[in-house]
């Protein structure tokens, strides 16, 4: 967006590779999306499709899932998140 306005811009990364967040770990011949769970915030993803007059859905299908995804506390915790709004309110509230 700052390109469009006609600024200069560096990017700076510092992993050996561009993306951040958005990575493969790979081992023993099994990949694993590394990546951020994109699609939290979708009004931010809609507004930079429409600056080039396009929205998400014109190049991919969005399928909701559920969960939404699983995070890992050490080898023993696993705690989903779900699709569901109100679900992820009490599983927060377990956490207080």
């Amino acid at each position: 967006m700052l390109a469009k306005e006609g600024h200069n811009i560096t990017v700076l990364e510092k992993n050996e590779f561009a993306g951040g967040r958005a990575s493969v770990y790979s081992e023993e011949g099994f990949n694993f999306d590394m990546g951020p769970s994109w699609y939290l915030m979708p009004d931010v993803y809609e507004n930079f499709f429409a600056e080039f007059g396009k929205k998400p859905e014109d190049l991919f299908e969005l399928k909701r899932l559920d969960p939404s995804y699983r995070i890992f506390f050490g080898d023993t915790k696993v705690v989903d998140i779900a699709s569901d709004l109100e679900e992820n309110y009490k599983l927060f509230d377990e956490f207080e």
